[in-house]
């Protein structure tokens, strides 16, 4: 059995299949990393990365985790993609194969179809599931088809948040101030123009920018913000727990950490960045803000984050709102749904 209570047979082993870059960022990625390491902790599993594209420090990362990486064609969108990942997963006597990427078509999928352990992929607006037998979508108003043989998981139950950002649950001191966080490359480089507009309105206020490990010319970026006053720069940092628990208000896209934040129960603006991110739709536990092809959009953020921040009221009802949406048990629910289909 696994560490929970899981039935575990000789199939200990998960296969994902995902990519990282500047460009499509690293969420899948890092979602993956969540669910590989609970798979670790909890269940006693093994796991590999078959990656194309992967950025150094977050091959790095999935290494010092214990997950082996395997590098693997640029092949997307060919059969031969996933032939290849199911000759790997065979090899390594996989329980499931899992997926996570827009660039995965329907072409590349068809051998997944006929699989001989179950194949799981995360459904995000505009991504393809064809071939899986489970799939996952963590979009707050997300529902499963009516017609399916695949099993859905919907919903931010299913919403994956790693344990050592819940660790930070606990805040040493009181939260201080503005975190802006655009993700693990911040591919529209919103952070230093966002961070300038907000110390304009706010000057008073401390801000604490977060640069993924995936920011191209993220040394640049931290030394122009570093000369302004009360602005504080980090990079790549292992969690980014305890700087959301340390903001009073915390400004980020409207990728997959929204659901960290919401577990931490900290008000939030996210900014839509990207055209599945517009699927959100209205939230009444964060605010969200349109910046796609919009020059003002830093402007935007700036002016909804000095409304709100001076408005104490609805940042208390926004953070007690957001830690009812988000539990942090979404990747146990995943793994044991993945067991109970053998």
């Amino acid at each position: 059995m696994g560490a929970n209570g899981g039935v575990m047979t000789g199939q200990s082993h998960l296969v994902f299949r995902c990519d990282a870059s500047p460009y499509m960022g690293t969420g899948h990625a890092m979602r993956c990393l969540t669910l590989a390491n609970v798979w670790r902790d909890e269940f006693g599993g093994t796991a590999s990365f078959c990656c194309a594209e992967i950025a150094a420090n977050l091959e790095d990362r999935i290494k010092n985790h214990g997950h082996l990486v395997i590098q693997v064609d640029n092949d997307a969108q060919s059969q031969d993609g996933a032939e290849t990942l199911v000759h790997i997963a065979s090899s390594q006597n996989a329980r499931a194969i899992i997926i996570d990427g827009y660039q995965f078509d329907k072409g590349y999928r068809a051998p997944l179809a006929a699989a001989p352990f179950n194949v799981v992929s995360f459904r995000d607006a505009g991504s393809e599931t064809f071939g899986a037998n489970i799939v996952i979508d963590t979009a707050p108003h997300a529902s499963a088809p009516k017609k399916s043989a695949a099993v859905y998981l919907c919903g931010p139950s299913y919403a994956l948040v790693a344990p050592h950002i819940l660790e930070a649950r606990r805040p040493e001191s009181a939260p201080k101030g503005i975190l802006i966080t655009f993700g693990g490359s911040d591919p529209h480089l919103l952070s230093a123009p966002v961070a300038k507009a907000i110390r304009n309105a706010l000057p008073d206020i401390p801000i604490h920018v977060v640069l993924g490990g995936g920011v191209e010319n993220a040394a640049e970026i931290s030394r122009e913000l570093s000369r302004i006053p009360i602005v504080s720069v980090s990079h790549d940092v292992p969690s980014l727990g305890a700087a959301i628990v340390g903001a009073e208000l915390v400004i980020s896209a409207a990728g997959s950490s929204l659901y960290e934040v919401a577990a931490l129960a900290r008000p939030m603006i996210l900014a839509i960045t990207e055209d599945n991110q517009s699927a959100l739709g209205a939230l009444n536990w964060a605010e969200t803000i349109d910046v796609r092809s919009n020059a003002d959009g830093p402007q935007l953020i700036a002016d909804a984050t000095a409304r709100l921040y001076r408005n104490k009221t609805l940042i208390t009802e926004l953070g007690t709102r957001a830690s009812t949406v988000v539990d942090g048990n979404g990747a146990r629910r995943i793994l044991e749904r993945i067991l109970s289909l053998g």
